[in-house]
């Protein structure tokens, strides 16, 4: 029953820490999970509208894969993507809720291939065969696709070799909180 709240808390905190750094990197974008069965209230949405209209252009919606998507409430978020000219991410692609359908019901601007895909992909021929298939769909829709979970130089270049556009994993970084990263790039928000 808590669930908007986590999606409220999420929103905002993302947004408050990526406005404090974004001038220090200006062609970042946001990528921020959002549970596809929680609704974009009119608190959430008028609090980012007006605290942080600047950067609203830079954020990619990932719909998680975790939750089935509900098509009202996935309608709602495109609408919102639209008008903030922001960006819609299918997560985890090709687990639980992440599938062609919803490709094909979902205006997206990204797809991040599941870790589950891209383990080991060096080595297995039918990784290899569903990987490169859902990078040639996914560029036919004018679709960009990230893999997720990149722990080796082997599997980056399979992945850069096949045409993926964007790598995230181990191999470059673990997950951070906002003050290592600061200490990272050498800035101060």
């Amino acid at each position: 029953s808590q669930l908007y709240r986590v999606e409220f808390m999420t929103w905002t905190q993302s947004i408050a820490q990526f406005a404090d750094f974004h001038s220090a990197f200006p062609k970042t974008r946001l990528f921020i999970n959002s549970i596809p069965s929680i609704p974009m209230l009119d608190d959430l949405t008028q609090s980012l509208e007006q605290q942080y209209k600047e950067h609203l252009p830079l954020l990619v919606i990932e719909m998680i894969e975790t939750d089935e998507i509900e098509q009202h409430y996935l309608e709602t978020k495109q609408q919102f993507a639209k008008r903030w000219d922001a960006h819609i991410a299918i997560d985890d692609f090709g687990s639980g809720y992440s599938n062609d359908s919803t490709l094909l019901n979902v205006a997206a601007n990204y797809i991040k291939i599941d870790m589950m895909f891209v383990r080991d992909i060096h080595k297995d021929e039918n990784r290899q065969r569903l990987v490169e298939n859902m990078i040639t769909f996914a560029h036919r829709q004018h679709i960009r696709v990230i893999a997720e979970g990149v722990e080796t130089k082997e599997i980056a270049d399979f992945l850069r070799q096949e045409g993926c556009d964007e790598i995230q994993g181990f191999l470059y970084y673990r997950p951070m909180c906002h003050g290592d990263f600061e200490k990272l790039m050498g800035c101060r928000a």
